[in-house]
């Protein structure tokens, strides 16, 4: 990915997570997001589905 395709993304107040989630595995992370609900241990999320019961 381009330095300028880099800045771009590193600017953006808002992005899709794919994106998000393309940009920090490009630099070796690993992106995972949990859900916290009152009274409800937090679930974390692989898919949206993940928080049907």
């Amino acid at each position: 990915m381009p330095q300028s395709n880099v800045s771009r993304l590193e600017r953006e107040s808002d992005m899709l997570l794919s994106t998000l989630r393309n940009y920090i595995d490009a630099i070796g992370g690993n992106l995972s997001i949990s859900v916290e609900f009152p009274n409800k241990p937090p679930v974390r999320l692989n898919l949206l589905s993940d928080l049907v019961e």
